[in-house]
This record gives structure tokens, C-alpha cells and sequence, in this order.
């Protein structure tokens, strides 16, 4: 991508970091909610039902800053407009 630094690696992911991130179950999430404070960020994964809309709490990670621009540069080199371009996204990121 043209915002990328060619200086900086791409980060590695060890065997045990792959292991331990299948470790544990997957759960359903369709928001994502995002609460910044000056050092931290905290991303709550929350699932809503359309009929009712009733909202139920499934996961929350807290993380730094500095890993959450780690983060966002995995998205933006894993969500390619090849693969963005057979999903419809809306405006608040559901798929429709």
C-alpha cells in the first residue's frame, strides 16, 4: 500500500503466538465500540440482535495505543479492496 513505510518489518507471528491465539473459543460479535483515553484504547466486541435490538456483551480487549496502530495497520494490509470488494460494508460496518 502507498501508506506503508518500506523501512518498517512486518511484524512475525511465532508458533506459540499462533497456538495461543487459537486457544480459546470464537465468539459472534457484529459492533465493534471503541473508547480511546490518553494511553490506552479499549475495543468492545458486542452482538446485536436486528429484531429487537437488544445488545449483549461477548468480548472486550484493552491494548495500547502503539498496539493499536499495530493493529490497524494488520487491517489495512489484510483488507485489500480485492477482499473488500465482495463484501457490501454500510456505513456502520455491518455486512449486508
Amino acid at each position: 500500500m502507498a501508506d506503508e513505510n518500506p523501512d518498517v518489518p512486518k511484524p512475525t507471528v511465532t508458533p506459540a503466538e499462533l497456538q495461543a491465539g487459537f486457544a480459546g473459543p470464537a465468539v459472534y460479535a457484529n459492533k465493534v465500540l471503541l473508547t480511546m483515553t490518553p494511553v490506552t484504547a479499549r475495543l468492545s466486541f458486542i452482538e446485536v440482535h436486528p429484531e429487537s435490538q437488544t445488545a449483549g456483551f461477548r468480548a472486550a480487549v484493552s491494548m495500547t495505543i502503539t498496539d493499536l496502530v499495530a493493529l490497524q495497520t494488520l487491517l489495512n494490509r489484510t483488507l485489500t479492496p480485492n477482499v473488500l470488494g465482495s463484501f457490501k460494508v454500510e456505513a456502520d460496518g455491518a455486512k449486508g
